[in-house]
Order: structure tokens, then C-alpha cells, then sequence
């Protein structure tokens, strides 16, 4: 199964990552509102070229299409996971713009948790996943909406909500939201996503990572994938 921690700030936080087999890490890049785990490009393209072999990094980020292109260009992720509030349309041109770098989208699908419903253009989680599958991302990231953050929320999404996203498209599906080594094994087995990713749940404080936390959620995500 697929695991992505995120929020990563510090080379020895990314060298844990390799250690443990994690599959990707995170890191927030410019983002355009305050989230303790923000870096600029400057600091970004260093953490990329810092991981691991073998690492996949993520760049977590928001904002128009030809400013995240830019700042991929420049970054050089793996991956670019668009985490705010981007019309479809928008996410089917970060695609296209991106595609030419070798640069694939992953795509923030954010569930209101008093609701169940979607924050977006549409409401309803399974259509919502349709349309954002219809735009070439590579995958769909299920995770809170909450006022106070606009990630890294900690609050846990509906599970029976995940599991009728996971059946709703084909796209690979990775759970968030409040994950930890005590709650990740139930959401795996009753949504069975494609994969996880987490940050609060493994953290000692914002952009440094707990060791025994971080192992405590991969030994507990093997559990429970088999």
C-alpha cells in the first residue's frame, strides 16, 4: 500500500522516510495561506534533492495554474498534489502544464466533515471524484475541510465517505485526514484505499516528525494491508 507523510521539513525527517520504505513525503511549497509546515522554492528544491533513492516527493501547493507550473519547474518534484481551491478547470490545465515536465497531479478532495459533502463546485463526494478524475489526475487525496486550516487538519474524514469514493472511480485513492498508528489499520480495512497519507498523526511538533510515531504508523498500515 501506498504511504505518503507529508509536511516534511527537515533532511533527517526525509532520511527516516527512506529507512522505513515510505513510498513519498510531502513538503509544502509557498502556499498561499499560513500552514506551520510552509517552505519557499529556495528551501523546496534543496528537501527534493535531499530525499532518499528511491523516495518519491510530493509538492503540496495552491494557486493559479501557470504560478504552480512555474514553481514546479523550479522545485522539480515527483509529484505535484494541488491542496486548495481550484476549479476543475483549473486542475485539467496544472495537468496539461505540467505533463510536458514529467510531473504528475495529485488532487486534494476535501470532505466537510458535519456535512459529508464536498467543498467544491460539486457537492456530492462521489461526483466530485468523477469530475476530478475526468481532469487526468493520477490520483485523488480524501481529506477534512475544516475553517481554522486548509490542511494538516488532524480531523478525521467519514469512513464509510472514503469507501464510497474508492467504489465511485477508478482513479487511485489515498485517505487523510486525522490518520495515526491507532486509527489507520479500521480505514484501511473498511475503505480500502489505494494508500494513506498522514502529518499531524506522526509529528513530535509542526515540521518535526516523531521517530516512534513514524514506525508505529508503518507498522500499522502493513498490519492491516497484509
Amino acid at each position: 500500500m501506498f504511504v505518503k507523510m507529508c509536511g516534511m521539513m527537515r533532511r533527517e525527517d526525509l532520511a527516516m522516510c527512506g529507512e522505513l520504505g515510505i513510498d513519498a513525503a510531502g513538503i509544502v511549497v509557498e502556499y498561499p495561506s499560513p500552514v506551520p509546515w510552509n517552505v519557499d522554492r529556495v528551501a523546496g528544491r534543496r528537501l527534493v534533492a535531499e530525499a532518499p533513492e528511491g523516495l518519491q516527493v510530493v509538492m503540496v501547493t495552491s494557486g493559479a495554474p501557470r504560478d504552480i507550473a512555474e514553481l514546479a519547474s523550479y522545485v522539480q518534484p515527483h509529484m505535484v498534489q494541488v491542496h486548495g481551491e481550484e476549479s476543475l478547470t483549473d486542475v485539467a490545465e496544472i495537468v496539461e502544464r505540467l505533463r510536458p515536465l514529467g510531473i504528475g497531479v495529485f488532487r486534494a478532495l476535501r470532505i466537510v466533515p458535519e456535512t459529508k459533502q464536498a467543498a467544491g463546485e460539486i457537492t456530492d463526494p462521489r461526483d466530485a471524484a468523477r469530475a476530478l478524475a475526468a481532469t487526468g489526475v493520477k490520483g485523488i487525496v480524501v481529506d477534512s475541510k475544516v475553517p481554522r486550516r486548509p490542511g494538516g487538519t488532524g480531523v478525521a474524514v467519514d469512513v464509510e465517505t472514503i469507501a464510497d469514493i474508492v467504489r465511485a472511480v477508478d482513479v487511485p485513492i489515498v485517505a487523510a485526514g486525522g490518520l495515526n498508528a491507532g486509527n489507520v489499520g479500521e480505514v484501511i480495512r473498511r475503505a480500502q484505499p489505494w494508500g494513506v497519507d498522514v502529518l499531524t498523526g506522526v509529528e513530535a511538533a509542526p515540521g518535526e516528525k516523531d521517530v516512534r510515531r513514524m514506525q508505529e504508523f508503518v507498522a500499522a498500515v502493513r498490519a492491516a494491508a497484509g
